[in-house]
């Protein structure tokens, strides 16, 4: 006989059937609720770091992201289906939750650029220290790439009445190029250099958001 008559310690609650089958089946949805919750954390972590970057997000890692939530939307949509629809195991509704709270909290900090901020800030001494380097070198000096921070600064090079460097560069039509300029005096003027299709958003004091389209070249 496969089930066997238990109490369940509660006084006036009487018995239940103990079913091994059904028992070992809570115990596999435990381990994969864990699981998904790990994973929706990790691809939390990720969707944080790649819109910590000023700019668009990097279209391949963008992608790729996207998928790893779309499949982790699957995987929770199939649970939520076959604990509360066809096993209405009411106990399984606080792990279902989960998924949900992680997806509106990471939305509402992408929306509010609170990765960016919060990456700049961590960042700013070093980009203060290399702002000061590179506006008071001679004009022939040369810069190479280098860490800044949680950044990894190229194109440093100086500009009327400050500096910029990117953090990252574009690699096609859809992705653009983007970086920190700093300009002390207000908004940096436009270059002199052909094909400089940059535009600058302010940031903080003296920093600026520049970002350079698919046609401006990230070289």
């Amino acid at each position: 006989m496969s089930d066997r008559h238990v109490g369940d310690g509660v006084p006036g609650r009487g018995f239940r059937y103990a079913n091994p089958a059904y028992d070992a089946e809570r115990e596999a949805d435990e381990v994969l609720a864990w699981l998904l919750h790990g994973f929706t954390l990790l691809a939390a972590v990720a969707t944080l770091w790649i819109f910590s970057v000023p700019g668009a997000p990097d279209v391949f890692w963008f992608f790729f992201v996207a998928l790893a939530w779309l499949a982790l939307g699957l995987v929770w949509l199939v649970r939520t289906i076959g604990a509360v629809g066809f096993r209405r195991d009411l106990r399984a509704v606080p792990h279902l939750l989960v998924e949900p709270v992680i997806v509106l909290l990471v939305a509402v900090l992408v929306k509010t650029s609170v990765p960016l901020w919060a990456r700049f800030e961590v960042s700013r001494g070093a980009m203060n220290g290399l702002a000061r380097q590179v506006s008071g070198a001679p004009d022939a000096a040369t810069f190479r790439s280098r860490r800044v921070g949680l950044y990894t600064a190229t194109r440093i090079e100086p500009i009327p009445g400050g500096m910029r460097f990117l953090v990252r560069s574009g690699s096609g039509l859809l992705d653009e190029s983007a970086g920190f300029a700093y300009s002390p005096s207000g908004p940096p003027a436009a270059t002199n250099e052909p094909y400089d299709s940059s535009s600058y958003e302010h940031l903080s004091g003296p920093w600026y958001v520049w970002t350079l389209d698919a046609f401006g070249g990230g070289d």
